[in-house]
């Protein structure tokens, strides 16, 4: 009894030492799981195979003036045609405002190393961020080679056949501009809140910010004469998806360490367990 006693009472006295010390060492560890090793040299050579994908794509996804002088509006849904409507006269205005809204929120996911704890893991952040992206493009083009789409400006008679036709005119579906975006604010949504653990009003706000950029682009490449909003709403969801899984799918799994004082078949000592969740 007394040795027993005097179990609990070291434990008692220990396990909290114990305790910050196991706290200690996880808060040490980044919250992702990453084989820098592997995964970064991977992925950058995935983005350079992703970009000779995207050269032979602009080839496939042509379109010859014969079958543009086929084309006609009401070959399109109900629900895509308002999209024909846009005049040309704002076309390459919207174009380059898609193209600067795009890059500027790949580029702003640099503001996230603005956070000390993030910052500590750049290495991983920078990891995920590029197989984010690559998983984006590969996704893309598993959609943009098969399914042949012509863009809106394509059944734009007020435009020249040169202009209608070409390549990189067949490839509509989806919008790529749009998951691109998406997975970049939707990536720093993620990664924020995997690292301060929001409240669910402050989930909602992230989100909703986070949405704003790909709304923006997609609406511009709409107007553009790019894409149709079909096209848009499948690269939202699909670049939104893409940016959150990637991270969610490397999040290591957070421990609780117990301790229990044993005492069992002349057997004395304290009982560790770990629980994951």
């Amino acid at each position: 009894m007394k040795e027993i006693k005097l179990l609990l009472i070291i434990s008692i006295l220990f396990s909290p030492l114990l305790v910050a010390a196991q706290q200690d060492s996880i808060a040490n560890l980044s919250v992702y799981k990453v084989n820098h090793k592997i995964e970064f040299p991977l992925a950058v050579l995935g983005h350079g195979l992703a970009f000779y994908g995207y050269d032979q794509l602009a080839g496939v996804a042509s379109l010859s003036e014969t079958q543009v002088l086929s084309l006609s509006p009401q070959d399109v849904n109900l629900f895509d045609r308002p999209a024909l409507n846009f005049s040309q006269n704002g076309y390459e205005r919207a174009h380059k405002a898609s193209d600067l809204a795009m890059n500027l929120t790949v580029a702003s996911s640099v503001l996230l190393f603005l956070d000390k704890e993030i910052r500590k893991d750049w290495k991983d952040i920078i990891t995920l961020y590029l197989q984010a992206h690559l998983a984006g493009s590969v996704t893309y083009q598993a959609a943009a080679f098969p399914v042949r789409r012509p863009r809106p400006l394509a059944y734009n008679t007020n435009l020249s056949l040169a202009e209608r036709s070409g390549s990189n005119t067949s490839n509509s579906f989806f919008s790529g501009h749009t998951s691109t975006t998406a997975i970049a604010s939707f990536f720093m949504a993620k990664v924020y809140n995997d690292y301060h653990q929001l409240s669910p009003r402050q989930k909602i706000l992230t989100y909703g910010v986070a949405s704003l950029p790909p709304i923006f682009v997609g609406y511009y490449r709409i107007k553009a004469g790019k894409h149709f909003t079909s096209d848009v709403i499948t690269g939202f969801a699909v670049g939104a998806l893409t940016g959150i899984l990637v991270p969610e799918l490397h999040k290591r799994n957070k421990t609780r360490l117990s301790f229990l004082p044993i005492y069992e078949s002349g057997i004395k000592g304290i009982a560790l367990t770990y629980s994951f969740k």
